[in-house]
């Protein structure tokens, strides 16, 4: 940032008075203020020789060589880097025939060598100083400090912020202390950003990195949301009672920084109300929870849902399904000419959208089996099914052993969902033939290695939880499946 202080100090110091090459800008109800361009500063022999001569006095008790004080010349001597300076730092030196004695204050012009003010150089230097300490002292922290084995480690030190008074920035510490909050807030809400929308997403890298399951992610995306928008918020309160401080509210608020960062605050705060549970089971159930998605979200959610999920669902083309009732509350749903590798845990987001032609975006997850494990060949299954109904004595309930038919047509490729109707979408599934229906997936679950590995595995479910454990089947020599099932949903063992 500010590599040489001392530099940055001088050049500061008198980057605000007048040169003869410099031009008077008319301020409202101030006096006039010099504008100096690049250009001018390039090619003005006063100036360059008072920095040369402030380089020379005031860096060198801080031993700083001479090829950095030429590089700093080049950069920052004019303002801009491509406006060099006519002279480099050395010329500049060598064209001074006599040490000055004129003391610079901060409304003369700089029409001769003259030696910077020491008050005036010592003000830029505690700023910069200062400045850089608060702006780079976060990235240092470490954790040495003692601490008891066994313990908590929530530190146990505190460092304070420094303002350094008089200031040429702001007219008080209170003023530099607002800006440091203002800077580490807003650089903290940058940094969470990211992890803000990563968590979130259902293409997160760190699913398959750390084997965390996603909801583990979605608890994480929740509170690191929470802090995000705290940041925000207390970074925006606190400029705003900076600059009604200062007195430069009235010209902030109409510059298109300011505009934009209210409304993005706002817009993390809306997003922050409505993503309460409460909020958004009232909303639901008025009907009102898809509408209440915000542009910001919209943008946010744009590579997750526009690119990584069409992908998918472009991958997988559009597909055709039958649906048969089971009973009343169970339908079979076999979606036809796709094949997957039988993987535990797997689930997939279906889109039903000429069910309900106003709400066709909608997608919901569902447990997935292949299609062909229900048409293998003739045999026995491990596992037994036991009919639950009004009884608990699981003596007296019938048990029915389950045998999976043989193949009758010929072509089983596809995939077949056990739904179990509810209020929403899925009441509107009936028996039907070749009903369009795009797939986005397949995703896995946690992972399963560790319970593959195992000698031998006993898989327990009930009703349309059936769907999960089949796949497990496939994947293991040696697996006991116990199957419970009400006498309502009786179908489900022959469906």
């Amino acid at each position: 940032m500010y590599k040489l202080p001392c530099a940055f100090a001088c050049n500061g110091a008198i980057s605000n008075n007048a040169l003869s090459c410099s031009s008077m800008m008319e301020m409202e109800g101030m006096d006039d203020m010099p504008a100096t361009t690049p250009e001018c500063r390039a090619n003005d022999t006063s100036f360059l020789t008072t920095l040369a001569w402030c380089f020379k006095s005031k860096c060198a008790e801080f031993n700083v060589p001479v090829s950095k004080l030429q590089k700093f010349w080049e950069e920052e001597a004019t303002g801009e880097p491509t406006a060099p300076p006519k002279w480099s730092y050395p010329a500049a030196l060598q064209s001074i025939q006599e040490a000055p004695t004129k003391i610079l204050t901060m409304h003369d012009s700089l029409n001769l060598i003259a030696l910077t003010s020491e008050e005036d150089w010592d003000v830029q230097f505690k700023i910069l100083s200062y400045f850089e300490r608060e702006e780079v002292i976060h990235a240092r922290y470490g954790d040495h400090h003692p601490r008891r084995r066994l313990r908590n480690t929530s530190p146990s030190h505190r460092l304070n912020y420094k303002s350094a008074q008089p200031n040429g920035w702001f007219s008080s510490q209170y003023q530099k202390i607002l800006e440091y909050i203002i800077i580490r807030t807003g650089t903290l809400g940058f940094a969470l950003a990211p992890l803000v929308i990563l968590f979130a997403g259902r293409n997160n890298v760190l699913l398959w990195l750390s084997n965390w399951s996603h909801s583990t992610f979605m608890l994480l995306h929740r509170w690191i949301a929470r802090i995000f928008g705290l940041q925000v918020i207390i970074h925006s309160i606190t400029a705003l009672a900076l600059y009604v401080n200062n007195g430069t509210d009235s010209e902030e608020l109409n510059l298109p920084y300011w505009i934009w960062g209210c409304v993005a605050t706002v817009a993390v705060v809306i997003m922050l109300v409505a993503s309460n549970l409460y909020v958004r089971r009232q909303s639901y159930e008025r009907k009102f929870g898809y509408e209440m998605w915000l542009y910001a979200a919209c943008a946010v959610w744009f590579f997750d849902r526009m690119m990584m999920h069409m992908l998918r669902v472009l991958k997988n083309g559009m597909r055709r399904f039958n649906i048969v009732n089971i009973d009343d509350d169970v339908v079979r749903v076999d979606i036809h000419g796709i094949r997957w590798a039988a993987g535990p845990g797997q689930h997939v987001y279906v889109y039903f959208p000429t069910l309900n032609r106003l709400r066709s975006w909608e997608n919901h997850p569902f447990s997935v089996i292949p299609t062909a494990m229900l048409y293998g060949k003739a045999r026995q299954s491990a596992a037994s099914a036991s009919p639950t109904g009004s009884s608990n004595d699981v003596e007296k309930n019938e048990r029915a052993d389950v045998r999976i038919r043989p193949v009758t047509d010929g072509n089983n490729a596809g995939l077949t969902l056990f739904i179990r109707k509810s209020t929403g979408l899925t009441e509107a599934l009936t028996t039907n033939d070749n009903v369009l229906t795009l797939l986005d997936g397949p995703y896995p679950n946690s992972s399963n290695i560790t319970a593959i590995q195992c000698d031998r595995l006993l898989l327990i479910g009930g009703g349309i939880g059936i769907t999960a454990l089949v796949p497990w089947i496939a994947r293991h020599s040696n697996v006991k499946l116990s199957w419970s099932v009400q006498d309502s949903a009786k179908g489900l063992v022959h469906g």
